[in-house]
């Protein structure tokens, strides 16, 4: 029983695997190339894995276990392997497994189930095996086309070709005392998850400002030309067609395997955009005793969107204590290692407000508080809408050779980046303590 089996070129460098069991990590065939040598063994063990392998023509053929297997079995397995590659290819080498990754796929999936040997009869296996391999001597143009794509292997191979897409954009947004915006930034980028097989192309579209000049001279309607984006400080990952993405404003590209960061951009917003939130406070002294903060929230958001969650950290005079809350939705707690009180909301709508009072004891000093100087700092995630209104129109998948179908996921996020409030803290107001019980609830403690 086999956990994995690879393909390896002369210098240990995997060229295609397979993993049946998910027990054994593939990154343990870096140690085969070093373990090999030193040992001069087929097989051998190294910190609980077992590695058998044979070598034919400039290739090794390695399977991997951890369980006590007979590993005989394994090795004869090993050359069936390659006598049934010999029946589908001219000859078996590194060359000819890169070339035809899709027929070895095909074949470890028939011979092999789960990591146990199910056939090696070479006339059930022709029956089984549809794809056709391919020669060497017209294999030259997709080596040179694989070599021109470093940032792709080749013998990418999935059951299940998906694709994940995250627009996220974050608002770095400064408010003045009155709630105005003095500052108001985008920062955005389109990341991927790619689970792909063989040597796609995708292309996306996306509503790009520039392509409203096109839209103008076809005489669209000026709200579908006022849905484009105007982007700045445009990044594109190596892969993307560069002369297609500057003449046509389409992005064209050959994915790498796994993570990438395909795009990210800048957008600068004007003085008068309306801020997705809106805080104000105000700060009463009790009897120099205590101190009472009162906040109030607006969302400006639309009201078909909500936040995941929210959080508000509003600073506090240094060295307070017994702290007490009331709040209209959500939780309070306080952080004296940040001087602040920390508020947090869940699921809270667009288009709505809501409110938080907190008292704290002063410090039994007897002096006026000094006023706070930090900024109110605001947190959030929105799902499903991005700030600026990207779009991704369409995103298209095609595999000339596999001809296969794919299941893109595209998810939209808006959050915070810095996003602060200048409160200019007016002087505190001092007000005489008559009662000496508290109005204000105890929700939370710290």
């Amino acid at each position: 029983m086999a956990s994995a089996i690879f393909f390896l070129d002369q210098t240990g460098s995997p060229l295609l695997s397979r993993d049946f069991r998910g027990d054994v990590p593939m990154s343990s065939v870096q140690e085969f190339a070093l373990r090999k040598e030193e040992t001069g063994l087929p097989i051998f063990n190294y910190h609980g894995i077992h590695y058998i392998y044979i070598q034919h023509s400039n290739i090794y053929v390695l399977a991997v276990t951890k369980t006590n297997s007979n590993a005989l079995s394994i090795l004869f397995f090993l050359r069936q392997l390659v006598q049934a590659l010999e029946a589908f290819v001219d000859k078996v080498e590194e060359e000819s497994v890169r070339d035809n990754y899709i027929v070895i796929y095909e074949l470890l999936d028939d011979m092999m189930d789960f990591g146990h040997v199910q056939t090696t009869d070479i006339n059930i296996l022709q029956n089984y095996v549809t794809q056709t391999s391919y020669k060497l001597e017209v294999s030259q143009a997709i080596n040179t086309l694989t070599d021109k794509i470093s940032w792709r292997p080749p013998g990418i191979y999935y059951r299940k070709n998906e694709l994940f897409v995250d627009v996220i954009e974050s608002i770095s947004c400064t408010l003045d005392n009155e709630g105005k915006p003095t500052t108001y930034e985008i920062d955005g980028k389109i990341a991927f998850k790619s689970f792909l097989s063989g040597m796609p192309q995708l292309k996306i579209g996306i509503n790009d400002r520039s392509k409203s000049e096109t839209a103008k001279k076809e005489n669209l309607s000026q709200y579908r030309a006022s849905r484009y984006v105007d982007f700045r400080d445009i990044k594109l990952h190596q892969c993307v067609d560069l002369i297609k993405f500057e003449q046509e404003r389409t992005i064209e590209f050959i994915p790498p395997d796994g993570d990438f960061e395909l795009f990210s951009y800048r957008i600068s917003q004007p003085a008068n955009k309306k801020p997705l939130w809106v805080v104000d406070c105000d700060m009463t002294i009790k009897g120099r005793s205590r101190v009472v903060i009162s906040c109030k929230a607006r969302s400006q958001y639309k009201k078909r969107q909500s936040c995941s969650f929210t959080e508000f950290i509003v600073p506090v005079p240094a060295d307070c204590d017994s702290p007490r809350f009331k709040s209209s939705h959500g939780t309070v707690v306080y952080a004296p290692e940040q001087q602040a009180i920390i508020w947090r909301l869940k699921h809270f709508g667009g288009g709505r407000e809501t409110s938080m009072q907190a008292e704290l004891l002063l410090p039994a000093t007897g002096d006026a508080p000094t006023r706070p100087t930090a900024p109110i700092q605001v947190r959030f995630e929105i799902p499903g809408t991005t700030a600026s209104g990207l779009e991704i129109r369409y995103l298209k998948v095609e595999e000339e050779t596999l001809k296969y179908h794919s299941y893109p996921w595209v998810r939209y996020i808006t959050k915070s980046g810095q996003y602060e409030i200048r409160k200019r803290w007016e002087k505190p107001q001092e007000v005489s303590d008559k009662n000496a019980n508290s109005e204000v609830a105890t929700t939370v403690s710290h």
